[in-house]
């Protein structure tokens, strides 16, 4: 049963919600829905800061010339009914060359007083080429949402992929992206996506499939 039916239950392409939205990941604890996904952000002249949210009837306000991929958050006290959006990004690309392109396609868990975040990422020495990385904050005991709609929070990234990518053979982790991950038994099951290239060196494009 669809609740709500009449419509989407986290909206985009409007002011006041996010700009694009794909990918997400929702989590629920004692105080509510946690979501995590994929979102473009415009850069807000005035902030500075890169802008979860458009508003068409104010485009003065934004460098249209000047957008980015990242990942993003909002909270539900209300069972998914209304969402409080953090403004910036969560998690942006770079500065590593493997991933300073783009950054999508969270999955995050809790590991004892870490949350980890799972994420896929590539750069522009190897345009579409996706790779596996991890990114965490140490909870403290605090509410998520306390963390992560406070815009000066972020969260560390590991700084290697977790999966490099095979460069000098075809194989199935010549492309690696969607991962989900599982605690079991205190250790971390991945699962993700894998693409075999015909050409394992070279940027995804053209006859590279």
């Amino acid at each position: 049963v669809k609740s709500p039916g009449s419509r989407p239950v986290i909206g985009s392409g409007t002011a006041g919600v996010p700009t694009f939205l794909s990918d997400p990941c929702v989590i629920k604890d004692e105080s509510g829905y946690h979501a995590f996904f994929s979102v473009y952000y415009l850069k807000h002249k005035e902030h500075g800061k890169y802008w979860y949210s458009y508003d068409p009837a104010r485009e003065s306000e934004y460098d249209m010339r000047d957008g980015m991929g990242g990942i993003g958050y909002a909270h539900s006290s209300d069972r998914g009914l209304t969402w409080t959006y953090r403004r910036t990004p969560l998690l942006t690309s770079g500065p590593e060359a493997w991933q300073d392109q783009a950054v999508e396609t969270a999955h995050v868990i809790k590991v004892g007083d870490r949350l980890l975040l799972f994420y896929c990422a590539w750069g522009e020495k190897l345009r579409y080429r996706y790779q596996i990385g991890v990114a965490e904050i140490k909870l403290s005991g605090k509410p998520l949402e306390t963390l992560f709609l406070d815009d000066s929070i972020v969260m560390t990234k590991r700084q290697e992929p977790i999966l490099p990518i095979q460069t000098n053979k075809p194989h199935h982790t010549n492309n690696t992206q969607e991962p989900t991950a599982i605690l079991r038994d205190g250790e971390i099951d991945l699962y993700f996506v894998g693409l075999t290239l015909s050409k394992p060196a070279e940027a995804i494009g053209g006859e590279n499939r």
